[in-house]
């Protein structure tokens, strides 16, 4: 038999409805919830709020007040390519909605693959119609507008992308959830890195001269960024070896401190459901030193009469597109898996709830591209967190209160 193998690029992925399925972490029949998602995570990232509407059948309209897209037309069109190079902020470990990197090639993606949708972008003035080829590149006509504040986003999709009546959905919630509390608004923190991400971060600055490359760091003026880079000043950040790079971070480490749960920002409560918080530390990295990693974990609970509990998670403010249930086993425990959770909680034996959880942290493990959490870690804090949000939704007199406050949480 031939072992005749072929090769090709791994965005040509992105061009298929059955592979961007694979890459996006979703079936197909979602993925038009999915690319309106991301497409509303990246506003809420830039701009704090924003909105989506579905002006006409399978027409789609995200806006929002924010700064607008900088670039010209050829370059923003870049951003719509499935074939332009990884790009992620989250290389830097900021608590933001973007995990990979990976959303606009997602969104370009479901345009190609769905067989003819069309993309418009109101910018800084210029209206600017992409599309998206399946070479990996995108075709862009360039308009005058009279829209010179925030940007405005109309998508369609093309007749072979299945229809979704709850489309909306995620980036629903998603604006929803934005609209509480309080959110991280500092640099990121040196501290939220190990030695091996930190040199990944390094290298990808380039030429960037090391001393610049510190300030951008939490709490690092120019002043305290000179001492921190004074060994490698008119170094670029290109030029370091990774030995170079953890003596850096060491150095970074000893004239910083580490950003607070506090300052990490919260949703809070939120009216009609009863709230509980908790928060922990991971330390993360093969490398020394490691990453010290701060997460809130808030969870909210209300009764229902459904006959069966259910879960909404989100990280960082947007939900997770992973499949995490939960449901009562034989003993009338609530069970709870997927995303590393394979756990039971005790409940009252009566009654469900609505249930909902998000972790607000700089850097979570993810274990697909479909940004899947790995949650196992914190499996003790996440059901302790649910488990005292359920038991605030009980009556003062209702019996066995004070048993069932001695939960266990335990492995499934």
């Amino acid at each position: 038999m031939s072992n005749y193998q072929i090769e090709r690029p791994d965005w040509t992925l992105f061009s298929d409805l059955e592979t961007l399925s694979q890459k996006s972490g979703v079936p197909v029949s979602r993925l038009r919830r999915l690319a309106l998602k991301e497409l509303t995570d990246n506003a809420l990232d830039i701009a704090g709020a924003a909105s989506i509407t579905e002006d006409s059948p399978g027409c789609y309209v995200i806006e929002h007040d924010g700064p607008g897209i900088e670039g010209t037309p050829q370059e923003i069109a870049r951003l719509f390519s499935i074939a332009h190079p990884l790009v992620s902020a989250m290389l830097w470990r900021n608590p933001s909605r973007r995990a990979l990197g990976n959303g606009l090639r997602v969104v370009s993606g479901a345009l190609i693959a769905s067989g003819g949708g069309e993309l418009y972008v109101e910018t800084r003035g210029q209206r600017l119609k992409i599309t998206p080829q399946r070479e990996g590149w995108s075709f862009v006509e360039a308009t005058p507008c009279e829209r010179t504040v925030g940007t405005r986003i109309e998508i369609s999709f093309g007749p072979k992308l299945p229809q979704d009546f709850a489309a909306l959905i995620w980036a629903r919630l998603a604006i929803w959830l934005a609209s509480y509390g309080k959110t991280y608004s500092g640099r990121p923190s040196i501290w939220h890195h190990d030695a091996d991400s930190f040199f990944v971060l390094v290298e990808g600055s380039g030429e960037r001269p090391v001393c610049d490359f510190i300030t951008e760091f939490d709490s690092c003026t120019r002043a305290k960024a000179g001492q921190i880079a004074r060994d490698f000043l008119n170094r670029s950040c290109a030029s370091l070896t990774k030995h170079e790079a953890t003596a850096l971070l060491q150095r970074a480490r000893d004239n910083t401190q580490p950003v607070t749960h506090a300052r990490l920002g919260e949703v809070g409560k939120i009216e009609g459901w009863h709230y509980a918080r908790r928060d922990c530390t991971l330390t993360l990295g093969t490398h020394q030193p490691r990453a010290h990693l701060p997460f809130v974990i808030e969870a909210w609970a209300k009764r229902t009469d459904n006959d069966e509990p259910h879960l909404t998670a989100f990280v960082n403010l947007t939900p997770i597109v992973a499949e995490l249930y939960v449901c009562r086993d034989a003993r009338k425990r609530l069970a709870i898996w997927g995303c590393g959770l394979k756990h039971l909680i005790e409940a009252p034996q009566k009654g469900n709830w609505e249930l909902m959880l998000n972790l607000t942290t700089p850097h979570t493990v993810i274990t697909s591209d479909g940004k899947t959490p790995d949650l196992e870690r914190l499996a003790d804090t996440i059901l302790e967190a649910l488990g005292a949000a359920i038991l605030r939704t009980r009556s003062p007199n209702e019996p066995n209160g004070e048993r069932w406050m001695q939960k266990q949480v335990v492995p499934a």
